[in-house]
């Protein structure tokens, strides 16, 4: 049992410091939001148009490709934890909902 708590603090806390980086638009891991980082930090894109971007273009890869793979092979693949905590990061306006959500995400 204690393996397992091991595991989901390590797998919850790097889901946290995630969103809270991508939330502070300090990094992302998704290729795709990077360009559109230095707009968000500026303030010149709200936490809801940049996380419909995000989600739109993260979530056929997760679907399509991350999930899957990591379904059949038992093998978590790291896209399916840091292109959606960069998501779940640049949609909450308030940094501790986002280290909360991305906590939670990966648990």
């Amino acid at each position: 049992m204690p393996e397992y708590l091991f595991k989901a603090l390590l797998f919850g806390g790097i889901g946290a410091l995630a969103a809270l980086l991508a939330n502070r638009a300090l990094s992302a891991y998704h290729d795709g939001l990077r360009p559109l980082m230095p707009e968000y930090r500026r303030g010149e894109v709200s936490h809801e148009v940049m996380g419909r971007k995000a989600f739109d273009m993260s979530i056929g890869f997760i679907l399509f490709y991350a999930l899957p793979f990591s379904l059949v092979n038992g093998v978590m693949v790291s896209h399916t934890i840091f292109l959606a905590a960069d998501v779940i990061g640049v949609r909450f306006g308030r940094p501790i909902l986002a280290v909360l959500a991305g906590a939670v995400y990966c648990i």
